[in-house]
């Protein structure tokens, strides 16, 4: 299930991430969970179901259900209803897509000189964004469609954003749900940081009541479920960097050593 630890990073249509930016709107008992994704990254919208979006051959989707999707969040990235009423998707599974491509360029140029030139944002990270629909900010009555802003030098140092985080985000979204999140935080070395964290999903919207949510749902200072506390999770940066090395192999070549860690399992 998608968690809020990952549902947090999706931008606003201004660019900015939600602590910064005028448009995000705490949820409150009276917002209603479609309007959690309003404003937001389309993406956001793409990858997680919301009502009304096409879930099972007799019915869309509404609000998630306590048992089926127990963070509040449901994915909708390569779902369809045929696929549900099949019980088998023929879509084409992903094994690098070109997006993926052009976000390892920006984050290996970023990597390798400590900064990233706009003509380099321009072929990587904004060609992907400039695929992405306009979206409407304003209301129905009063529409104000946007695009998502690009990726410039100057767009980040005007916001206090941090570059390397912005090339970081752009890859967890275009890429959520198509296994590489745990091996970017392996690679990246923030593990340590993210792993020992609370597993949080969504607000607990009023609404979700009627799907058979309860009251004595575990839920944070701000209403948002706790999936699973920190307390219950752990990451040793001294040891869970690396797996261990299989016994079979060490006992084939006497010179090779367990990882770090390892050698009591």
């Amino acid at each position: 299930m998608p968690t809020n630890n990952f549902v947090s990073k999706y931008l606003m249509m201004d660019g900015l991430p939600i602590d910064k930016s005028s448009l995000f709107k705490e949820p409150d008992s009276g917002m209603e969970y479609a309007e959690f994704f309003e404003g937001r990254d389309p993406r956001m919208n793409f990858t997680l179901m919301k009502e009304g979006d096409e879930f099972q051959p007799s019915s869309d989707f509404t609000v998630p259900h306590s048992s089926n999707q127990r963070t509040g969040y449901m994915i909708r990235k390569y779902s369809d209803a045929s696929s549900w009423l099949n019980q088998k998707s023929y879509i084409d599974r992903p094994v690098l897509r070109y997006a993926e491509v052009l976000l390892s360029y920006a984050e290996a140029t970023y990597e390798l000189e400590g900064q990233i030139g706009d003509e380099d944002l321009n072929n990587t990270v904004n060609a992907i964004r400039e695929r992405l629909p306009e979206v409407n900010v304003g209301t129905d009555s009063n529409p104000e469609y946007k695009s998502l802003p690009q990726l410039t030098n100057s767009f980040v140092s005007a916001n206090g954003l941090d570059m390397r985080e912005e090339i970081r985000r752009e890859r967890s979204i275009e890429l959520a749900f198509e296994v590489n999140d745990y091996w970017d935080k392996i690679r990246w070395k923030t593990a340590e940081e993210e792993m020992p964290k609370d597993i949080k999903g969504s607000y607990l919207f009023t609404e979700f009541f009627d799907n058979d949510w309860s009251e004595s749902t575990n839920v944070d200072e701000d209403n948002y479920i706790i999936v699973q506390e920190a307390s219950l999770r752990k990451f040793d940066p001294e040891k869970d960097y690396l797996w261990p090395i299989p016994k079979n192999q060490i006992s084939r070549n006497s010179d090779i050593e367990q990882n770090p860690g390892w050698d009591s399992n």
